[in-house]
């Protein structure tokens, strides 16, 4: 038995491993007085205060702060303060009205082989929320014709949905019983881990620690390759102690497991493909189809030199609550690309798109964002780290359905 999923690093190739005691760590369904007094005190820090007035925001809710951070209050105040303003940035308060508005919804939605939007999750035998997920079934080639923004809106919207079951459960039970994850990453391999893929990874961990607090109980990751422990030491350094205390590894699958899982979850709900008689399960992921070589529309600037060493950018005025999104292609090689606010004034530079070079030659690379600030938004396609080729891209930048 090794001591700490850290160990996870040095376990050897072809070996079984299964870290499971206890089985599961016990639920929380009371606050005893010191931990009350703790809440308490956060609840008054004029910090905290003011975002508190929704009751939503309960004694429980309060505790997952101090619990990521030790119970030091001012340390719980400081990441819940950082949160509530990130939800403001990002929009997280409307994402369930304006992420169904993503050209790439429905697709993400019946691709990712995920039940992080089920709207009537299964469950352990004691009541936690069970999550499926199998990420060796993800194409990681959707990052360039999906675009990362896409990706890591969707997550936020997942998430979001992930903590909408928290506050129904918590006002059905009165406490929350956690989610319990199993992942399968059966199907992972070197292809995987690619530089935008470790990159949306530490993104989603940023997102899951920071804003997204002490939800999991716990979570179990079957079908463990060799191959992802080269990079387990590198992913793990993201992951707080805390999250890396409630993950379990096996190198083998569920059937390594059967009479460990039958002890804390019952066959109905648990779907077929892992041992249970329950037929609901995850979507099959897979490649992720054919992808478009052909902008959507004539461009109306057609073919655009950009030299070597050099760049081109397209600017235009937007107002806030409107849609726009891009699409772009090069005639050979690759090319970088971001979006930026200029502000009002065009006084200010701030990403809003991350700079990503984009394999354009290859597919029709697109994406969208919803306008928060009003003022103009610089389109970046960036050459400057080729010495020695121009490239030739064209694109459309839409308002809504109408190209600019």
């Amino acid at each position: 038995n090794l001591g700490s999923p850290l160990q996870a690093i040095f376990i050897p190739r072809n070996t079984n491993v299964f870290l499971m005691e206890p089985i599961l760590p016990p639920q929380i369904q009371t606050l005893d007085a010191e931990l009350l007094s703790l809440v308490k005190e956060f609840r008054e820090h004029p910090d905290a205060k003011p975002f508190l007035n929704d009751p939503k925001y309960n004694d429980f809710f309060c505790v997952r702060f101090l619990r990521a951070r030790k119970f030091i209050v001012e340390d719980a105040v400081a990441m819940f303060v950082a949160r509530m303003k990130w939800r403001k940035e990002v929009g997280a308060d409307k994402i369930f009205e304006t992420f169904p508005k993503n050209m790439y919804y429905e697709k993400l939605v019946n691709y990712w082989p995920g039940s992080q939007h089920w709207e009537n999750p299964l469950q352990t035998k004691d009541g936690s929320v069970l999550l499926f997920e199998a990420l060796g079934k993800c194409d990681p080639s959707m990052i360039d014709s999906i675009g990362i923004e896409n990706l890591v809106q969707f997550h936020i919207w997942s998430m979001e949905n992930l903590e909408r079951i928290w506050f129904k459960t918590m006002a059905e039970k009165g406490y929350w019983p956690g989610f319990v994850m199993i992942e399968d990453l059966s199907g992972i391999g070197m292809h995987t881990f690619s530089p935008q893929v470790l990159k949306v990874v530490q993104k989603i961990v940023e997102i899951n620690q920071n804003y997204y607090p002490d939800m999991l109980r716990k979570a179990y990751v079957l079908n463990v390759p060799s191959v992802f422990y080269m990079f387990w030491k590198g992913i793990s350094v993201w992951l707080e102690a805390r999250t890396l205390a409630k993950l379990e590894m096996l190198n083998g699958g569920a059937e390594q497991i059967k009479d460990k899982l039958d002890e804390i979850i019952s066959p109905d709900q648990l779907p077929v493909r892992l041992l249970g008689n329950n037929p609901r399960d995850i979507p099959e992921g897979g490649p992720v189809g054919e992808t478009p070589v052909k902008l959507r529309t004539k461009s109306k600037a057609g073919w655009i030199d950009v030299p070597r060493s050099g760049s081109h950018e397209a600017v235009y005025s937007f107002e806030a609550g409107e849609t726009v999104s891009w699409e772009f292609k090069t005639k050979f090689y690759d090319i970088g690309f971001s979006v930026n606010y200029l502000g009002a004034k065009k006084d200010k530079k701030e990403e809003v798109v991350p700079a990503q070079r984009y394999e354009a030659f290859k597919r029709v690379i697109s994406g969208s964002i919803d306008i928060k600030e009003t003022g103009f938004y610089q389109f970046f396609w960036d050459n400057t780290f080729s010495w020695t080729r121009g490239k030739t891209v064209k694109f459309n930048i839409y308002k809504g359905e109408e190209v600019i």
